[in-house]
């Protein structure tokens, strides 16, 4: 397990793709590394779409994942989930569509997925870089190029936190 500041954190500003291309494309690649995710968003018809997309990715199968009301949630490689809760023991939580972030303990990278053209999602998304800037994470802030591909706009590394003085 990391320690909190260890977990990576990336940021995604989307202007040419959905949300759910882009989150099925993320969890093939989590599978690939052999990693477990979560996906968190608190609209339904979010969970419900990423659901029967992750069903339909490829012809030839399906990306293995489950939803939290269901059995065994706790047993799937990706879960999809209206908050953020780690019952699958995650390496990767990809938040979306206003998701809070929980404790980072223990993973690898936390995703936070935005859309460019919504002005209260930036604006959220400045603010969490912000905060979590203040924490010393390392973070990474994507935006995605015309062509779909992505482009790193700013990086931090992870920085010590100053630890509190006892009196």
């Amino acid at each position: 397990m990391s320690r909190a500041e260890d977990t990576e954190i990336w940021f995604y500003h989307l202007q040419h793709t959905s949300v759910v291309q882009v989150v099925v494309g993320l969890v093939e690649k989590v599978l690939a590394r052999g990693w477990r995710a979560e996906v968190s968003s608190p609209l339904d018809e979010r969970i419900e779409t990423l659901d029967d997309a992750l069903w339909q990715a490829d012809e030839r199968s399906f990306l293995p994942h489950g939803r939290w009301d269901e059995p065994r949630a706790a047993r799937q490689p990706v879960l999809l989930s209206p908050k953020t809760t780690l019952e699958n023991q995650p390496d990767v939580v990809i938040l979306l569509d206003e998701a809070a972030f929980s404790d980072l303990k223990g993973l690898k990278r936390a995703i936070l997925i935005f859309d460019g053209h919504n002005e209260a999602a930036v604006a959220r998304a400045r603010e969490m870089w912000t905060k979590l800037k203040s924490h010393g994470h390392p973070m990474s802030y994507w935006q995605q190029t015309e062509s779909g591909g992505w482009q790193k706009k700013a990086e931090q590394q992870a920085q010590p936190v100053a630890a509190a003085k006892t009196p």
